[in-house]
C-alpha cells in the first residue's frame, strides 16, 4: 500500500522531493491500518487503490458520503459498476476496468456490451438513469468545480 501511495502522487505530478519529504506520511504501517479506517480498492486478492480519510477536516463525512453512495438504493450496482467502469477506463487503469468487468457481468453485460457503453457513453442496454450517469462519470474525472456544479445541477434535474 505504501507503493501505491507513492505512486498516487506520482500520478498527479508532485515532484520527487515533496514526495521523499513525505515518506513517514506515506508509509502505511500494520500499526497505521489497524488504528485507521483505509479503503481498499481490490482486483482479485491484489490491492490496486487506497483511500485514508482519517485526520482530514471532513473525514467523518467524507466517509459516511463513500459508503451511503456505494449502499445506496438510489443507484442499482449495476449503474455503481458502469461509474466504476468509466471511471477506470478514463484514468487508463486496466486492472480497475477488468474488475468493473466482473462487477457487471452478473448484471447482464458482456464485454462485448461494455466496450460499446466505454466507447460511445451510450448503449440501447443502459436504462434511463444509467444513460444520464454514465456521461457525467466521464465528465467528473479531470473536472473543473464550476462545470461538474452545473452539470449535477442539470442531471438532478433530468433524474427528478
Amino acid at each position: 500500500m505504501t507503493r501505491i501511495a507513492h505512486a498516487a502522487k506520482r500520478y498527479w505530478g508532485y515532484p520527487e522531493n515533496y514526495i521523499r519529504l513525505w515518506k513517514n506520511e506515506l508509509t502505511l504501517t500494520p500499526e497505521f491500518i489497524a488504528r485507521t479506517p483505509v479503503f481498499s480498492a481490490r482486483c482479485d486478492a491484489d490491492i490496486v487503490g487506497l483511500c485514508e480519510l482519517d485526520g482530514l477536516p471532513v473525514a467523518r463525512v467524507s466517509r459516511e458520503t463513500i459508503l451511503s453512495a456505494w449502499n445506496s438504493p438510489v443507484l442499482s450496482q449495476r449503474a455503481k459498476g458502469l461509474v466504476f467502469a468509466v471511471v477506470a477506463r478514463g484514468l487508463d487503469s486496466k486492472r480497475s476496468e477488468q474488475e468493473a468487468r466482473r462487477l457487471l457481468a452478473p448484471h447482464g453485460l458482456d464485454d462485448a456490451d461494455v466496450d460499446e457503453i466505454l466507447s460511445h457513453l451510450a448503449s440501447p442496454k443502459l436504462d434511463p438513469i444509467e444513460a444520464a450517469i454514465v456521461p457525467f462519470a466521464r465528465e467528473t474525472i479531470r473536472y473543473r468545480p464550476a462545470d461538474i456544479q452545473r452539470r449535477a445541477r442539470k442531471l438532478l434535474e433530468q433524474l427528478s
